[in-house]
């Protein structure tokens, strides 16, 4: 296998095996993703906790706030931070 880092890594950076592990491989995926989702959305201040909530809203329109919680894996609290 050839072994090329990806563009967003630091060229002088020694990854070792970090760059072979599939999670690790994610983690940094969704990393860029993530960013990529909140550069196109920030103009309405939409985030990815709050565009998860709209669409289990609109699909849910009768679901309680801890339904709401629960579908989303987080605590009924935690929805008032964002």
């Amino acid at each position: 296998m050839q072994n090329t880092l990806p563009p967003d890594l630091a060229p002088n950076m020694a990854y070792g095996v970090l760059t072979e592990l599939v999670g690790y491989c994610l983690r940094r995926a969704q990393i860029r993703i993530y960013q990529d989702f909140q550069d196109v959305m920030e103009p309405w201040s939409i985030t990815p906790p709050r565009f998860s909530a709209m669409i289990l809203i609109r699909r849910n329109p009768q679901m309680k706030l801890t339904e709401l919680a629960q579908g989303m894996g987080i605590a009924r609290s935690a929805l008032w931070k964002w």
